[in-house]
């Protein structure tokens, strides 16, 4: 059937382009009529395909497939794990998967065995005080997990829904309420320790402690046009940035972002969901617009009053990466001109703000951020990446900012850092 089909198609082709060497009407008629044949020939061999293949099914016992059934639920090619995570003592991946009743159940695969196992069922997942009488009880839940989050410890998980905070306990399989306000709690992380937990509520950074279940203010200033440890529209968008606050390793300390939007000017966004639909005002720079003038400051969760770091007298800057290092009391900050062909790497004193310039990068035309700073375990060293040589490698710098040497160089480029094993010296 192949060879068939090959001189069919060749003859097709052949008298195709026959009929363009002429320029009578006769000729572009032929030509249409081979371009159909064409496309019914196809038609026709796929078809066969699929009665091949469902006779071929049908044979072996198994239902017939059918167009509908192709486009039909659940999909033939599978469920796709979703919220794939390592917990972080790397014992096991964990992902979400759906029960029968179409809720997220949240299973693992451990490494060292290869066994996969449930390891929270979101139908168990019920509150004291929010507890379904037993004759009510088969099928139903009140909690539906849509995403999660390891604790650092590996002891608990916490989950965001409906815009409020629930922390899960892994050993008892219990869950616990951590706020219930009418504002949303948004971007929640855990402490490297375990021990807090924080989020941004209406502009500004809180923190709840676990051990005795108090919630702090860590700032108070922050409102809808200036914004403390919440990012803008332009910083994911153009930058890459995926948040806007960090805390230190020792959890001591969280550094944030404070976004002044006040010189961005408003552009219309209209809402057409409601049956009236709404004008809803968005800070959108255009070209050539200002920015949002963005501080980068540093509060002790034993005394939140913020410290400023020291980014110079221009505002019209970006911040585009913010990073620890290992001694939890330096902060590394990376500045980028309007223009975007300057990059300094900062190294800033969280306890006064001072900073200085520890290298910089220029170009002529544009600067492409990247993800490839690493700080060496021993804080003396660290690693970064660089165009400069026209292809991007990796340098090793001394805490000085002083060059020690080239790792990598050739007529080709380093994407990714995936790993360092420090012990053997290998990137």
């Amino acid at each position: 059937m192949g060879k068939r089909f090959e001189f069919l198609f060749h003859k097709l082709m052949v008298g195709k382009m026959d009929c363009y060497q002429s320029s009578n009407k006769k000729a572009r008629r032929r030509s249409l009529t081979a371009s159909a044949l064409l496309v019914s020939l196809l038609t026709i061999v796929g078809c066969l395909g699929l009665v091949v293949f469902s006779t071929v099914l049908a044979q072996q016992g198994k239902k017939q497939l059918t167009v509908e059934r192709i486009y039909s639920k659940p999909n033939l090619s599978g469920q796709l794990p979703r919220g794939l995570q390592w917990s972080p003592n790397g014992e096991m991946i964990t992902y979400l998967q759906p029960n029968k009743a179409g809720q997220m159940d949240i299973w693992y695969y451990e490494v060292k065995t290869g066994k996969s196992a449930l390891l929270v069922d979101s139908k168990k997942l019920l509150l004291e005080e929010e507890k379904i009488p037993p004759e009510e009880e088969e099928g139903k839940s009140q909690f539906q997990i849509r995403r999660y989050i390891w604790s650092p410890t590996s002891s608990h998980l916490l989950f965001p829904l409906q815009g409020d905070l629930f922390l899960y306990h892994l050993s008892t399989g219990t869950l616990k309420r951590l706020t219930a306000t009418k504002e949303m709690e948004e971007e929640p992380k855990v402490s490297p320790d375990g021990r807090y937990v924080s989020f941004v509520r209406n502009y500004n950074l809180f923190a709840i402690d676990l051990k005795t279940g108090q919630e702090f203010a860590l700032t108070t200033d922050g409102y809808k046009d200036v914004m403390n440890g919440k990012l803008d529209w332009v910083y994911p968008e153009e930058l890459e940035i995926t948040t806007a606050y960090w805390w230190s390793p020792d959890s001591r300390y969280v550094a944030y972002l404070q976004m002044d939007e006040r010189p961005v000017p408003e552009y219309p966004i209209v809402d057409f969901i409601p049956y009236h639909a709404v004008i809803e005002p968005e800070r959108y720079p255009k070209a050539g617009d200002p920015n949002p003038i963005v501080r980068v400051g540093v509060v002790a969760l034993k005394n939140p009053q913020t410290i400023w770091m020291d980014l110079g007298k221009d505002t019209d800057i970006y911040i585009p990466r913010v990073m620890w290092l290992p001694d939890g009391k330096t902060l590394a900050i990376q500045r980028l001109n309007r223009a975007q062909n300057q990059l300094d790497l900062l190294f800033a004193d969280v306890t006064t703000g001072k900073s200085r310039c520890v290298l910089r990068e220029t170009d002529s035309h544009w600067i492409n951020l990247h993800d490839h700073l690493y700080f060496l375990k021993n804080g003396e060293r660290f690693l970064w990446s660089s165009e400069r040589d026209g292809f991007r490698h990796f340098y090793l710098y001394n805490i000085d900012g002083k060059l020690l040497r080239q790792l990598t160089s050739g007529n080709w480029q380093v994407v990714s850092l995936c790993g360092i094993d420090e012990k053997k010296g290998i990137v």
